[in-house]
């Protein structure tokens, strides 16, 4: 078995065909959300495999605090999802 190739933090979204979930907070001042939308808009995986989520006025870290329990479900179904093939 090979193993899975290495993903660059500046990968060209056109490169990716695996599931992808990008959760990205409106509050982010690290990271822009518009940028992180338009990358995910070129990302090559299927439609039905990708998903952006925005988190209303979370900030870069959104896994604490008052959105962690939503950031977390959706996290958790994606993975679930990925480990039933979806």
């Amino acid at each position: 078995m090979n193993p899975p190739p290495t993903i660059r933090a500046s990968a060209p979204a056109g490169d990716f065909t695996t599931p992808v979930r990008v959760l990205h907070g409106t509050a982010d001042g690290c990271t822009s959300p518009a940028k992180s939308r338009e990358w995910f808009e070129h990302v090559a995986t299927r439609p039905d495999r990708k998903k952006y989520v925005s988190v209303p006025g979370a900030r870069h870290i959104m896994y604490r605090g008052r959105h962690a329990a939503g950031v977390t479900a959706e996290v958790a179904a994606f993975l679930q999802g990925v480990a039933r093939g979806e």
